[in-house]
């Protein structure tokens, strides 16, 4: 009889549907109850806070999920005998354009700070978005099964897309025009970190001590959180109601990533799955001296 703890195919589920669920009601909101004019949506609006409470239990049914699976270290989240498409690779080279095209005039830069203004923002938006171009060289590297045989030399440069992820959520924190607790700028800050949390769990598998359990956990994260940033900024930002393009670019990597994550988290599932089907009964003596399968 096979003892090991096996994920639980009600919770993912459940997971799906909650996050489903806030990714659908979010967008809605975003269309019918956000105002362009104040950054926020509109006083008693029910569906964002319905978003929300969606969002917190598809973090608590993934979070759940996770924990009772198998610690099943052969799985992978990559495919195994071919390369896949780097979606988060795209999502690194528009955020790594747009937010480097906002902080590219370095003695632009310098001149403010002779006059002592506030170079901060420009800066790191700058900072952020060469990180992210160099982050999007190692998603299409990682996307290559030869390329991960160099698994500490990737991890090194993959530690640019967690740098890029610290630096815009910065750039976000330092933006004095977009008040601080605007909903869909906490949103993406949000998002931000639960890809850079998704992003220290993928580069573990690279340096051989994966924590499979803890990673279907981060991307669940990563998954429920994306529902409220990713498509509805996008949305937003598409209908007018936003017009912010470094708030976009944000959004899309988390857009890409979600993607990404979803295809590498499906992996990690079925592999388990496959790898933890039940023992095969033993033959057992009859009374007759003879084996019975």
């Amino acid at each position: 009889m096979n003892t090991k703890l096996r994920p639980s195919p009600t919770l993912w589920m459940a997971f799906a549907v909650f996050a489903g669920i806030a990714l659908l009601l979010q967008t809605v909101s975003v269309l019918t109850d956000y105002e362009a004019a104040t950054d926020y949506f509109r006083r008693g609006a029910v569906l964002p806070t319905i978003a929300c409470i969606s969002a917190l239990l598809a973090v608590a049914c993934g979070t759940a999920a996770a924990i009772l699976s198998k610690e099943n270290l052969a799985s992978s989240p990559y495919t195994e005998d071919r390369p896949h498409f780097p979606f988060s690779a795209i999502g690194y080279l528009i955020a790594g354009i747009g937010l480097t095209a906002i902080g590219k005039d370095v003695p632009a830069l310098l001149a403010e700070a002779q006059k002592e203004q506030n170079t901060t923002p420009s800066l790191l938006a700058l900072l952020a978005g060469i990180s992210f171009l160099i982050a999007a060289v190692f998603a299409i590297l990682t996307a290559f099964p030869q390329c991960r045989r160099y698994g500490n030399v990737l991890s090194t440069v993959g530690f640019f897309a967690v740098f890029g992820t610290i630096l815009v959520n910065a750039y976000y924190y330092f933006d004095m025009t977009v008040e601080m607790n605007a909903p869909l700028k906490v949103a993406v800050q949000i998002g931000l970190l639960c890809v850079m949390l998704g992003i220290t769990g993928e580069l573990r598998y690279l340096l051989k001590i994966p924590m499979p359990r803890t990673y279907r956990m981060l991307l669940s994260w990563t998954l429920s959180a994306g529902a409220l940033s990713s498509l509805p900024v996008l949305v937003a930002y598409l209908s007018g109601k936003m017009i912010r393009a470094d708030y976009l670019f944000g959004a899309l990597l988390i857009l890409f990533y979600t993607i990404e994550a979803a295809l590498s988290l499906c992996r990690l599932l079925c592999r388990s799955n496959e790898n933890d089907r039940p023992d095969e009964p033993l033959p057992t003596d009859t009374a007759e001296g003879g084996i019975k399968e």
